[in-house]
């Protein structure tokens, strides 16, 4: 199968659902890791951050891996992501709005633990996690979003 027509085409299936996830979570403003390889690195900072957006998206059906410290350093966790040659464009977009989705509601819980009135500072600053562009970012001790 590797050295005929299927395998053939299984790897080209591969390498494009490789490229358009990569080229896609760039365009949406995400930072990157590696070479193109069935393994996608996303870098999302802080580890705190990181574990809320992996909860949110999980819970709406996308799988992800946290990598965190001391696999990583302390401020750069990264969701591990993994495409293969069976997913479809479709697969890969679907992912890409559950994604975006999750990043939402992880950056209203993410602020309300950073910035929670009454309580001492602690160590985690908005400027640690990476926020894709054309999103919200969050600005320290401003209590706005």
């Amino acid at each position: 199968m590797i050295r005929g027509d299927a395998g053939f085409k299984r790897r080209a299936r591969f390498e494009r659902n490789v490229t358009h996830l990569r080229s896609r979570l760039v365009d949406l403003g995400y930072r990157l890791l590696g070479r193109p390889s069935a393994v996608v690195p996303v870098i999302v900072g802080d580890v705190a951050y990181g574990r809320i957006l992996s909860k949110y998206t999980l819970r709406r059906g996308g799988i992800v891996n946290l990598v965190e410290y001391p696999a990583v350093s302390a401020k750069s966790s990264r969701l591990r992501l993994q495409v293969m040659a069976d997913h479809t464009l479709d697969d890969i977009e679907e992912f890409l709005q559950i994604l975006d989705a999750a990043q939402r509601d992880a950056l209203i819980e993410y602020h309300s633990f950073v910035s929670s009135p009454g309580e001492p500072a602690n160590e985690l600053t908005a400027e640690s996690m990476v926020v894709p562009r054309g999103t919200t970012s969050l600005r320290e001790g401003s209590g706005e979003m």
